[in-house]
Order: structure tokens, then C-alpha cells, then sequence
């Protein structure tokens, strides 16, 4: 992983937030995310903090918040609500993070920067450690199905504000170059895997298993939810920690 093309973006990756893509995504995040109050809380991958922000509004207790590029985690920092409440760390996630165990672990926009196999089993293990026991982790994975089946490498797929550019094929899926059609457009590099390469890797890192959670009507005007619900962009998910395990 590398966070250089997330350190040209930086501040301006929150012009992305008004667009559907986005909307849509907050919406089914904090839907699912629930109620925090009091929680310790791991944001990893987390930007320019916007869902820190957020979790820290509804009275979680901490967030820790984890990125790998040193301008986003810079602007989280500027942007945070209260002092000493809030804590950050420049980190890669596909490497041993020690950062303790949490109540609720955020994983958005994460596992899709793993490369190889290596590197998504190490970022599940990650969440697993990091996740206390009766604890859950949130996250939000790039849904294959969005590329229409037969996509030459030079189309592009412009959809609720984003479009993605088949680059080539890899194990399990494909990688991309996603475009955020923000003020200031913005692109960068990832990959997308079927959705049961992630069942079988949460498994291994010691999940039972992943919950699928339906998305969430933003119920904004112009936003064609069901479109969106018949070929969506992104799926969230809910892995949960077996109190046994402590």
C-alpha cells in the first residue's frame, strides 16, 4: 500500500462529501454504525475524519483514527472537535497496528488498497485483534457487480458521482481507477474482489462470518436509490467478535 496519491489529494477529498456516492455511503454507515455513545472506536482508514467527527458528535468515548497518508491524517487532526478525545496515527493496515482493542472498529474504503492475498489476510487479522471481544467492526467494500461483465480496459462507468476504469484482472476480482467527479476531481488506484473472497478471509482471521447490511435511502432529491439498490457501487458489512474470545 501507499498513501502518495492520498497525500496529493488531502484537503480536498472532502469536496467529494456532497456527492451521491458519498451520501449514500454516510447514510448506510450510520445507519448500521448505530449508536456509539460511550464506545471506543477505531476509524481506520480514516481520511480526513469525517466519521470520526461524526462518532465523537454522537458521544463515543474515543476515536482512534488510523491512516495511511500523512496529509489526510494532517487534516483529520486539524478538523478535529475536541482536543484529547481524538487521537491519530499515521499507519499501514496491512501491518501489525498494536493499537489496542476497541468496541467498534470502522473499516471503510480499506480492504480495497490490499494488493495480494498477503496483504488482505494481514488486514483482517488486523481488524480481528483490534476488535474486543463482544466488540463489531463496520465496513465498506467496493462491490465487483458494478462493472458491466465484457468492460474493455478504456470504458468508464459514470455513476453517482464516480466512475472506474478497468485496469486488469487479479485474483479474485479486478483492479481499478476509481474517478471522484468532485470540484476538484480525484483519482486513484485499488482493487475490487468478489464479495466471497472477504467471507473466506474474515473467516480465516477468526470472524464467523459477515453480515451483508442493506443500503439506506438518503432520501435526497435527484438520488435514484433504486438504481443503486439493483447495482450497487458498495456494500457495507458487520463482522462481530464472540464474547467467548476474551
Amino acid at each position: 500500500m501507499t498513501g502518495t496519491e492520498y497525500d496529493k489529494i488531502g484537503d480536498k477529498y472532502d469536496g467529494s462529501f456532497h456527492l451521491h456516492t458519498a451520501i449514500l455511503q454516510q447514510a448506510t454507515i450510520l445507519t448500521h454504525v448505530g449508536n456509539v455513545r460511550g464506545q471506543n472506536i477505531l476509524d481506520l482508514g480514516c481520511g480526513t475524519g469525517l466519521y470520526s467527527r461524526k462518532f465523537i458528535e454522537a458521544g463515543a468515548n474515543k476515536v482512534v483514527a488510523v491512516d495511511i497518508s500523512e496529509a489526510m491524517v494532517e487534516s483529520a487532526r486539524r478538523q478535529a472537535l475536541v482536543s484529547g478525545v481524538s487521537e491519530f496515527h499515521v499507519a499501514d493496515a496491512s501491518k501489525p497496528l498494536h493499537l489496542g482493542q476497541f468496541d467498534l472498529v470502522l473499516a471503510a474504503w480499506i480492504l480495497n488498497y490490499a494488493s495480494n492475498e498477503a496483504e488482505l489476510l494481514s488486514m483482517w487479522h488486523n481488524i480481528f485483534e483490534s476488535v474486543k471481544p463482544g466488540g463489531r467492526c463496520v465496513g465498506i467494500v467496493p462491490d465487483l457487480n458494478q462493472l458491466p461483465a465484457g468492460q474493455s480496459p478504456r470504458e468508464k462507468t459514470p455513476r453517482f458521482g464516480q466512475s472506474s476504469e478497468l485496469l486488469n484482472r487479479v485474483q479474485g476480482g479486478v483492479r481499478v481507477r476509481t474517478t471522484l467527479h468532485a470540484p476538484t476531481p480525484m483519482s486513484f488506484n485499488h482493487y475490487i474482489r468478489d464479495l466471497a473472497v472477504h467471507e473466506n478471509y474474515a473467516r480465516k482471521a477468526g470472524f464467523s462470518g459477515i453480515q451483508w447490511m442493506s443500503p439506506v435511502d438518503p432520501e435526497i432529491p435527484g438520488l435514484d436509490f433504486a438504481s443503486f439498490v439493483k447495482n450497487p457501487l458498495f456494500r457495507v458489512f458487520s463482522v462481530s467478535r464472540s464474547i467467548s474470545d476474551g
